[in-house]
């Protein structure tokens, strides 16, 4: 929740952040719908991506969710598959997981 909320700042006010280039920031409904389908890994886009994000939204909001969202699901599978081969620890550490794949 905290990234979809950072996110979503991010794309509402991204004309304020620096690199703007004069774009204007996104609709509320618009940037809680970007910021939902990159953390889900769907990336559906409702708008144009050269034309209405500045460069620091897409380095900073879609880059880093690009990333985030499939690695802590390698992360959740690499636990879940060691919870079969490992039938007395348990499921494992998702920190610990995470943080191996980074």
């Amino acid at each position: 929740m905290v990234v979809v909320v950072f996110i979503i700042l991010i794309l509402t006010f991204q004309n304020y952040l620096p690199l703007s280039e004069g774009k204007e920031g996104f609709s509320f409904d618009l940037a809680i719908n970007t910021a939902i389908s990159f953390i889900t890994d769907t990336n559906l886009q409702h708008y144009v991506g050269d034309q209405q994000l500045s460069i620091t939204s897409q380095m900073v909001a879609i880059t880093f969710t690009m990333f985030i969202a499939p690695a802590s699901g390698i992360a959740a599978a690499f636990a879940f598959i060691r919870s079969f081969i490992r039938k007395n620890y348990g499921l494992g550490n998702f920190y610990v997981d995470l943080l191996e794949l980074l």
